[in-house]
């Protein structure tokens, strides 16, 4: 779940330039895909019975 905090949180920063690929701090690349996935494990995190 850190990671998929991470991932959201980088995505968000990033998406007003309109960057569509991210890099984490520990070098990473995150795509739109791994965004959509991180958010559905945090949305499972906050209400396991989705």
């Amino acid at each position: 779940m850190d990671r998929a905090r991470r991932v959201v949180e980088q995505v968000a920063a990033g998406e007003d330039a309109g960057v569509g690929v991210f890099v984490l701090e520990d070098g990473s690349f995150i795509d739109r895909a791994m965004v959509e996935q991180a958010r559905a494990v945090l949305a499972i995190a906050e209400d396991p019975t989705r």
